[in-house]
């Protein structure tokens, strides 16, 4: 992950619980576009439907997209964190904005 120059002098610290938060944002987008990716595609008459197929599907989408947005490096995830710390630290410095 490219690093952030230190805004004003001073370093920009973790925040743990809004790198956990960006990453689940980036999650639920994943999931998200996974629904929309699978609404594309023509189902077959091959194997039939399910309604315990379907929840399969959905619970393996999430599943994926977590693990996608926590292993992820430089990720949309990531660029959302870092956006949101320089204002979390813009914020901290100058109340006022």
């Amino acid at each position: 992950m490219s690093g952030i120059p230190p805004v004003g002098g001073s370093p920009l610290h973790e925040i743990p619980e809004l790198r956990k938060a960006a990453r689940a944002l980036e999650g639920v987008f994943l999931n998200q576009l996974f629904q929309a990716m699978r609404a594309t595609v023509p189902e077959s008459s091959l194997l039939g439907s399910s309604s315990g197929q379907q929840m399969f599907q959905s619970m393996f989408d999430e599943h994926m997209s977590e693990v996608m947005a926590q292993q992820s490096e430089d990720s949309l995830g990531d660029l959302l964190y870092d956006q949101l710390r320089r204002r979390v630290h813009e914020m901290s410095v100058d109340p006022n904005r």
